[in-house]
């Protein structure tokens, strides 16, 4: 080494993804790396059902990683009974992105699920047949869709379709600000599925998709 020069001593990085769709908690320890992208998204909320008095279906559950946030969307409002339709639920909300941060999409009365941002697509609503259940959300992140009540006899009700979970996206160099440090320890939390709304009377609604990270690095 001549004068004057420094010496350097650089870990190795070996590219790689790895993504986390089953909800839950996870310890993971950051890979040494150039460049690291982290997406996320939240849990999609359940469908109300036809007829349940009103109740509400699941919400869909948050997901965390690095201080970026995707919230779950909540889940829709059963039909309180005769000739009435529940509300839909409430879009999930992002923050911490460098990149991305959108939120999910409002669930709303008879209709499919919500789409995830970049995600899964909402799930059907109940068809006009007899006490028709709604559709489950695809992953990551839909909501379910509404069920519906009918007996036949001008009797009819329906839920409110759950709203999805929201998209987080950001790109990291180790020099970014807020950037993970390489070889640390982190936790991250996957966000559940919101539970469909079970119906008193007529069909169910749709269940929810779960939330997904999915971590790449150069």
């Amino acid at each position: 080494m001549l004068p004057g020069m420094s010496a350097f001593i650089t870990e190795a990085v070996s590219p790689g993804t790895i993504t986390y769709d089953i909800p839950g908690t996870y310890q993971i320890v950051v890979p040494n790396y150039n460049t690291i992208t982290i997406e996320m998204w939240g849990g999609g909320g359940g469908g109300g059902a036809g007829q349940s008095s009103g109740a509400y279906a699941g919400n869909g559950g948050d997901t965390t990683a690095f201080s970026l946030s995707a919230n779950g969307g909540t889940g829709g409002q059963g039909g309180l009974g005769y000739r009435t339709i529940g509300v839909g639920g409430t879009a999930g909300a992002a923050t911490g992105g460098n990149v991305y941060n959108i939120n999910g999409s409002n669930g709303a009365g008879v209709s499919a699920g919500a789409d995830a941002p970049y995600g899964g697509t909402g799930g059907a609503r109940g068809g006009s047949s007899f006490n028709a259940p709604g559709g489950d959300g695809t992953a990551p992140g839909a909501g379910g869709g509404s069920g519906n009540q009918d007996n036949g006899s001008g009797y009819w009700g329906w839920g409110g379709s759950g709203a999805s979970g929201a998209y987080v996206k950001s790109f990291y160099t180790p020099s970014t600000s807020g950037a993970p440090s390489g070889g640390t320890l982190q936790t991250i939390v996957v966000g559940a599925a919101g539970a469909l709304g079970v119906a008193t009377f007529g069909g169910n609604g749709g269940a929810g998709a779960a939330g997904k990270i999915i971590i790449t690095w150069t």
